[in-house]
Formats: structure tokens, sequence, C-alpha cells
């Protein structure tokens, strides 16, 4: 999937970019692809999150199983940032988390080097086809 459709899959039009460098940034923060894939181990989630990593096709979360995972805080902030409700970055973020986690593990497996700032670039360019 290019980044172009995940970011129509959000909902948000040009906001779905700004909304995808907070959850790149958020993932940072919180221990990369790692820190994704315990974090929604935690939540009972494992399946789902393992799915994004694996090669197979992405099992999809809900809006309050991304929200539970991001916090209120996040989601308050990035609304209030953005101008739009909650509800809607909760959503849009269901839709944008897999498929980042998906193109930031091309082979099926959590990278060695779990640092998501220093992917960013060549990822983009994959998901913009470059």
């Amino acid at each position: 999937m290019m980044f172009d459709d995940l970011l129509k899959q959000s909902g948000l039009g040009d906001k779905g970019g700004d909304l995808m460098g907070m959850l790149t940034q958020q993932l940072q923060d919180r221990g990369g692809v790692q820190g994704v894939v315990e974090g929604f181990q935690k939540q009972g989630l494992g399946d789902q999150a393992a799915s994004w990593v694996g090669t197979g096709e992405n099992q999809p979360v809900d809006a309050n199983q991304i929200n539970g995972f991001l916090g209120n805080d996040f989601v308050q902030q990035a609304a209030s940032k953005l101008g739009i409700s909650p509800e809607m970055i909760s959503q849009a973020a269901s839709h944008l988390l897999p498929g980042l986690v998906d193109k930031l593990t091309p082979d099926g497996k959590v990278p060695e080097n779990n640092d998501i700032m220093s992917s960013l670039p060549g990822i983009l360019g994959g998901l913009l086809g470059k």
C-alpha cells in the first residue's frame, strides 16, 4: 500500500500527513517497533501487532484499541493541534498505525536498529513509490 493510500484511508485529507508525523514520533518515543509490539501485547492485542510485523495481511484495530495504546493525552493533544475531534484522531490512527508498522518491518521481523527516525526516509520513499 502506498503512503497516499494510507493517508486517504485516514479520512483526514491534508492533515493525515501531520498525524503520521505525530504517530511516528510517538512510536520512536515508545521504543520503536519493539515497543509498539510489546504495548499491544500488554493490551491483549499481540496477534494484531504480530500481523503488522509479519508478511501477511494486517489485522485491523479499532479506534478504542488505538486510544488504549496511544493514551488519552496524546489523542487530545493531536486533536487540539490539528483542529479535529479526538474521535477522528483515534479512527485515523487505527488505519495509519498498522500500515506504518508494516512498512517499518518489510522482512517480517522487528529490525535490530529500532530507530524509526533513521529508517523513515527510506520507508517514506517506498510508501510514495520512489
